[in-house]
């Protein structure tokens, strides 16, 4: 038996509902502007010092927290101002979360020092972090006066 072919009339439009797709863009959007802002939050500004050996800060490890020590010797975590008390207290509970076998902390943490601060404020920092088995530590330096690292 055969069949016959539906014709199709020629004025069906067909149309693609948008609302879904642009509702995605926005999404993306909003999420990539927060972790933008986020992302410079960790860096206050400061004058890096200069390292001749130093390496760009290409491949950015995840979950890595910066420590910001400024000019007069203030400790500063993503916008806020710790003392050396309260920057134990907060490295302490970042140390616990993710442990080895031996019991060293899996946190890794970016020290970034102002070029004329005492290099006291920066020890107490990475004490603090020693203290609290934290042992992934480095520092940023620019390698020259265009290039933060």
């Amino acid at each position: 038996m055969a069949r016959k072919a539906k014709s199709f009339s020629k004025d069906v439009e067909c149309h693609m509902n948008m609302t879904p797709m642009i509702d995605v863009v926005f999404q993306l959007l909003i999420f990539f502007i927060l972790v933008t802002e986020l992302q410079s939050r960790d860096f206050e500004k400061l004058t890096l010092p200069k390292a001749e050996e130093a390496k760009s800060d290409i491949n950015v490890p995840q979950g890595r927290t910066t420590i910001n020590v400024m000019k007069n010797g203030d400790v500063v975590i993503m916008g806020n101002t710790l003392t050396l008390e309260r920057l134990g207290e907060v490295l302490r509970a970042m140390a616990e979360f993710k442990m080895d076998e031996e019991g060293h902390s899996e946190k890794i943490i970016l020290i970034r020092g102002d070029r004329e601060v005492d290099y006291v404020h920066v020890q107490d920092v990475m004490e603090k972090c020693v203290q609290n088995n934290i042992y992934k530590i480095s520092f940023a330096a620019k390698r020259s006066d265009n290039e933060d690292t």
